[in-house]
């Protein structure tokens, strides 16, 4: 075990276990200290912060950005900054799906509250003479209180120190030369909103000459306000077009090249709403639930929609065939298998017998500090703050006891976005499956940044030469992984045969084993929906109703 021995610029001294990073680039890596605070340490001496960038980043406002508070030296030069708990905060990058949006429950006016923040963060930095430089999605952290975090503040340009240009290729501003200024912050800026209320970049979708070159794009005009060349542009369904109120400010920064703080004041903007009519002429499609709905969850065998009154359950039969078996009061979170129902209440696990509205806890097991949980089917990942990592075989109850494993992890390397993921290195990720009622993990030898997971399908989003890359996976009984390369993170699902992918009013069958599609049935109105497969046939949810997909 490799022990660094640092001091802050108080005199305190710290040691910090170098097997137990929870983050790391190319330049440094991040060590909790346990009191509320994380040190940053790089990895070469000459690459540290100084003490006067690190006074010049102090004006930058508490509520918005994690900045350095002070320097370290020692074994390693670095930093000391405030911690921020990575069970409760997502990049920005995420909510550009609406299908995140719609599973976690962001309130409806998410879009305005978050990008107002955005912009006093900006406003703050560059009217202390800071320019933010790399301002990408993975950078800007978001709960679900709204709350929003700058991360990597260190880079950031000040009078003494110049940004070293180095930046995610999505934001660079390629007009003006893709150099570091404010100017370049604001479109940097704009991007980021743009994506936020549109669910793509403003240079996306595939132009018959210049396809997806955001260099070429940008240069030529060519963004998806570009009235003239829209026609030329295929642009993914999913693209929920800008809002009136926001579409002039958005032309000129795209179409007349101006660059300015974009300014969300005064400016009424419709609530999102994710209620498109589901449509289809070779499927047959059933009504299960019209209202505001919370959340929708199934296994393969049953069916709970959470909304505004309750939870109601369903029995998912056979193909087409839903019966309804009761309802449950919403305050419980419910995990669903094939065999049984449970919610975890007041840190215990319980049976649910829904017909006499009985609640049975395993007494022998008890959560405390919890940190995250993750559902693989028949498999619960609990992992908790005191570094316990709780395996829980949902379908193996014997009496009034429930199979279970314990074993030491280190709770900080894992992080929740849309499935689990564990921090090995700077190039490497574990991702976790259930492969015949075992808990497997997977080693990606890349840094996944994102991660969409069904079964032992996903879609995960990495970095690759500063441009962000998703890939389609399926791992199979042998813990080996194929994938496919996507242009964007679209809506999917996962049966025993096949990776059900939405895209171009399109449901496309691909075989997991090749990710090759086998058929596709046109289906319009679902590019915003969340879908799942069961043995009934697919369930669609949005805002305001739930549905299920049959063959006809």
């Amino acid at each position: 075990m490799s022990r660094i021995s640092i001091t802050d610029s108080k005199g305190f001294r710290y040691t910090v276990d170098d097997t137990k990073s929870i983050g790391s680039g190319g330049e440094a890596c991040i060590y909790s200290l346990n009191n509320g605070n994380v040190v940053k340490l790089y990895h070469n001496i000459s690459d540290a912060i100084s003490p006067k960038k690190i006074n010049e980043l102090t004006v930058l406002d508490d509520t918005l950005f994690v900045k350095p508070l002070m320097p370290v030296h020692g074994d390693k030069n670095g930093y000391i900054m405030k911690e921020l708990d990575l069970s409760k905060y997502y990049p920005i990058y995420s909510l550009y799906s609406s299908s995140f949006v719609l599973k976690n429950g962001f309130p409806r006016d998410y879009k305005k509250v978050i990008s107002e923040k955005l912009v006093k963060a900006v406003k703050n930095a560059h009217d202390n003479n800071i320019v933010i430089g790399d301002l990408n999605p993975f950078n800007i952290m978001v709960n679900n209180q709204l709350d929003v975090k700058f991360i990597d503040v260190d880079s950031y340009q000040t009078i003494s120190y110049k940004h070293n240009d180095k930046l995610l290729e999505d934001i660079r501003d390629y007009y003006y030369n893709g150099k570091v200024s404010k100017e370049s912050d604001y479109f940097s800026l704009s991007i980021i909103v743009f994506c936020l209320f549109t669910g793509i970049h403003p240079y996306k979708g595939i132009h018959n000459v210049y396809r997806d070159k955001l260099k070429d794009r940008e240069i030529n005009n060519i963004s998806l306000l570009n009235e003239k060349e829209i026609n030329n542009i295929k642009v993914p369904k999913f693209y929920v077009p800008i809002d009136n109120s926001l579409k002039d400010m958005f032309y000129q920064l795209y179409q007349l090249n101006k660059r300015f703080l974009i300014n969300m004041e005064g400016k009424t903007i419709a609530d999102v709403k994710f209620d498109a009519i589901v449509a289809s002429n070779e499927l047959l499609i059933r009504s299960l639930f019209k209202g505001n709905i919370l959340n929708v969850c199934c296994s393969n065998k049953f069916m709970a929609i959470f909304n505004d009154k309750d939870t109601q359950l369903y029995s998912l039969e056979s193909k087409g065939i839903i019966v309804r078996i009761g309802n449950i009061d919403k305050k419980y979170p419910l995990i669903l298998t094939d065999k049984n129902i449970f919610t975890i209440y007041n840190n215990h696990l319980y049976l649910c017998n829904v017909k006499e509205q009985k609640f049975t806890a395993f007494k022998s097991l008890m959560f405390n500090n919890v940190y995250l949980i993750k559902q693989y089917e028949n498999i619960l990942v609990v992992i908790t703050k005191d570094d316990k990592r709780y395996t829980i075989y949902l379908d193996e109850i014997f009496a009034n006891n429930i199979r279970y494993t314990v074993d030491d992890v280190y709770h900080k390397t894992f992080t929740k976005v849309n499935g689990l993921i564990q921090r090995i290195n700077n190039s490497s990720t574990n991702i976790f499956y259930n492969s015949n009622g075992k808990l497997m993990q997977n080693m990606i030898p890349e840094k996944v940044v994102d991660i969409i997971q069904n079964r032992n399908t996903g879609i995960y989003t990495v970095i690759e030469n500063n441009n962000v890359i998703h890939k389609l996976f399926y791992i199979n009984q042998y813990g080996n992984m194929k994938t496919k390369s996507l242009t964007e993170m679209y809506p999917f699902t996962s049966n025993d045969k096949f990776v059900i992918l939405y895209c171009d009013d399109k449901l496309h069958f691909l075989d997991k084993e090749t990710l090759n599609e086998v058929v596709s049935f046109e289906a319009n109105g679902l590019d915003n929906c969340q879908i799942m497969s069961t043995q009934s046939g697919i369930v669609t949810f949005n805002n305001s109703e739930c549905q299920i997909l049959n063959t006809k």
